[in-house]
């Protein structure tokens, strides 16, 4: 008997599953579609779809074949997808919130597996499943904001179980796989708001989005600081998806020029966070170059703004930045300064252009400019900005003249 099951053990399973198969698609395709549907007959159809899945995930256990967990796993989603048109009806996009309530299903039957009943093997499968069944369902109601709403909150728990699950199961032991599922987690928060907020008020403008999505950026800072104490590897998510929202949110906010200018200072400000929260200088560069970015939008939405007002802005911005590093060298934090002493002298370069149009411009501005180069000469005890300096203040010098009304001999001795 024993030479006679091993001989035609695996003819017997091939028929059997392959018999199975048929019958698969005979309650798909026979009661469905050649029957004329109906609720008798979608019922009847999902009963056999599910002792069929059921079937193969008994073989999975019996035989000892995961790749059958697989089969089944994504097998399942036909029953479901019927069970919920038996109930509800077409539900057009709906469809997309229902896989991804069945995604998280199959992730908690995959935990269960792997972590209680110490069966990886065969936790694994309705995890691949439950991941791809998320996307879907994410995907297909992306167009519809209370679909959205709901999808979107729904794969948010889904990725929160799967990077526990991960954890659970060793992600801790593999730094290299350790955040693969809290990125998703802390990019689709934002995203999150920004769908309830279409979903609630449908008339929302795209600029007011914008703000939405910059309201996670200091929260997610925050998360992914003090996530740092507690596992280093999540910080990275939090920090990454904070930066990108307000870079998404600086590209939204363009539409709007009030609303542009809010979100170019509140990044100035977040970029200056990031120099105290990653101990990186670098981070003065983008700070010092929004600053005045949402100053001359600020000038733009203010009638009477001419292009002197640009300039002064520009070189009065410089002498803020020379303070700056002139404060963090008497605090000890020398390597901190030197983004701001070298955006201190691009931003005077920049301004003088735009105050050389009239004699009232020119003495303010190359005034200013010649002052804030002698500070700096004399506060870094280095000729070179005082030499610019000096011929700088040639310019408003000979304004000064040249308001005199003196005459070309008298002029050209002073």
């Amino acid at each position: 008997v024993r030479a006679v099951w091993l001989l035609y053990r695996r003819p017997l399973l091939f028929k059997g599953w392959l018999l199975w198969s048929r019958a698969y698609g005979v309650a798909l395709e026979f009661c469905m579609w050649l029957l004329g549907g109906g609720r008798t007959r979608e019922a009847w159809s999902i009963a056999a779809l599910v002792i069929i899945v059921g079937l193969y995930a008994l073989s999975a256990r019996l035989f000892r074949q995961p790749r059958l967990a697989l089969l089944a796993s994504g097998l399942a989603i036909a029953p479901w997808t019927l069970a919920v048109h038996l109930f509800w009806g077409d539900v057009g996009a709906w469809f997309g919130a229902s896989w991804v309530v069945l995604a998280l299903a199959q992730l908690g039957v995959g935990a269960l597996l792997t972590v209680r009943l110490n069966a990886r093997a065969y936790g694994l499968p309705p995890q691949l499943v439950a991941h791809g069944l998320a996307i879907v369902g994410l995907m297909t109601g992306v167009l519809d904001p209370a679909v959205s709403s709901v999808s979107v909150g729904l794969v948010i728990l889904f990725y929160l179980g799967a990077a526990a699950l991960d954890r659970a199961d060793g992600g801790k032991a593999r730094p290299g796989f350790a955040t693969r599922f809290v990125f998703p987690l802390a990019g689709l928060l934002p995203l999150w708001a920004i769908y309830l907020c279409l979903w609630l008020w449908p008339g929302t403008e795209p600029a007011v989005l914008g703000l939405v999505a910059w309201a996670f950026v200091l929260p997610l800072l925050a998360i992914g600081r003090r996530l740092a104490r507690w596992e280093p590897a999540y910080r990275w998510p939090f920090y990454l998806s904070a930066l990108s929202w307000a870079l998404v949110a600086l590209g939204v906010a363009v539409l709007d020029w009030q609303v542009l200018t809010a979100v170019l200072f509140l990044n100035s400000g977040a970029a200056v966070l990031c120099v105290w929260l990653f101990r990186e200088p670098l981070w003065w560069y983008p700070a010092t170059v929004l600053l005045p970015a949402g100053v001359w939008t600020l000038l733009a939405q203010i009638r009477g703004s001419e292009p002197r007002h640009y300039g002064w802005s520009l070189i009065g911005l410089a002498g803020l930045y020379l303070a700056g590093a002139w404060a963090l060298r008497r605090a000890n934090l020398r390597r901190y300064e030197t983004p701001l002493l070298a955006m201190t002298f691009v931003l005077v370069a920049a301004g003088l252009p735009l105050c050389s149009t009239e004699k009232v411009d020119a003495f303010v501005g190359y005034g200013l400019a010649a002052l804030i180069l002698t500070a700096a000469a004399l506060w870094l005890r280095r000729p070179l900005p005082f030499s610019f300096a000096v011929g700088l203040a040639i310019v408003p010098y000979w304004v000064a003249v040249s308001w005199l009304n003196l005459s070309t001999v008298n002029a050209g001795l002073l």
